[in-house]
This record gives structure tokens, sequence and C-alpha cells, in this order.
């Protein structure tokens, strides 16, 4: 037996459910664009700001591949030499996807340079410079941390949608 829950009990108007194809796509697009109207409503700046960084990154062809890379190998190694060698062979070369501001570039490319020989100065301050850009994508998986994460955001009134990226997944 598959029990089944509305998940959206006060936000989906119960209707007639047409017959024909064309009036059900017809009463489907009203919805949805009843449901943008009152999401954009509620948008504040700050929630602009980064739908437009999601989309970017999203967008850039290099986007998702590089941002994986970079939590995957400077981000999560525990070891600051590790994730110094790492940036090092991301950055070096390497065309940096387009979301990046210029100077975002700049500095992932100096950060590159110095990190091998600075990884205690250097590593933190990239971390938390991509955690800037895309920590609101990207929870931290390690079981307290992401406890407390998803607390805090169903606390805000959030649903959340969790999918594991990197290594973890492989």
């Amino acid at each position: 037996m598959i029990a089944t829950v509305d998940p959206f009990p006060a936000v989906v108007p119960s209707v007639a459910v047409p017959n024909d194809a064309d009036a059900l796509a017809d009463q489907a697009v009203a919805l949805v664009e009843r449901w943008l109207t009152e999401a954009r409503a509620t948008e504040t700046r700050a929630d602009r700001a980064s739908s437009g960084r999601l989309a970017d990154l999203i967008e850039d062809p290099a986007g998702v591949g590089f941002t994986m890379q970079f939590v995957d190998r400077v981000a999560r190694p525990d070891d600051a030499g590790a994730a110094a060698d790492q940036l090092a062979s991301l950055v070096d070369g390497a065309a940096l996807p387009g979301f990046l501001s210029p100077v975002d570039r700049i500095l992932l490319k100096l950060g590159g340079v110095l990190a091998p020989r600075l990884p205690a100065v250097v590593i933190p301050l990239a971390r938390r410079r991509m955690r800037m850009i895309v920590g609101h994508l990207v929870a931290d998986a390690r079981p307290r941390r992401l406890r407390d994460h998803l607390a805090r955001r169903r606390a805000e009134g959030y649903d959340l949608n969790v999918n594991l990226l990197g290594e973890a997944v492989l």
C-alpha cells in the first residue's frame, strides 16, 4: 500500500481536472504563473542576488564542475598543505569559470601561486571567499554540521531537498 501526502495543502487549490489536455495545460500554466507572482512578491534583494549568482553558476558550462572540484579538492581536505597543492593544480593554466568576477579570478590565480608557500594563510581565505560565493548552495556533510545546518534552515521555515555531491557520492 502506498500512502500519499499533499505537500502543498494550503497552496494548491482544489480544481476540477478537465478531460482534455489543452485545458489541463492551461490550468497548469495559470497555477505556475500564480506561484511565481506570489514568490516574487516576497523575494528580497538578497534573494534576487542569490538567485542571480546561482543562475550564473548553473548557466556557466564550467561553473558546476569547477565548484564541485573546489569543494572536493580545496574546501574538504583537513590538511591545509594538501588543499594548497590542490588549489594550485586546480587554477594552474586553467581558464576559470565566467560566473566568477574578474577580481575573484585574479584572486584565485594569485592564491594558486601563493598557497603552496603560505597554506595556513591562503587556504582559509580561499575557502571563506568561495563560501561567500556558493555557500548557500553547499552544506558541510559531516553529520553534526549537516544536522545543525538543516535544523537552522527548518527553523527559518525552509523545506529542503538535499543532494550529495562529490566524493561522498563516489
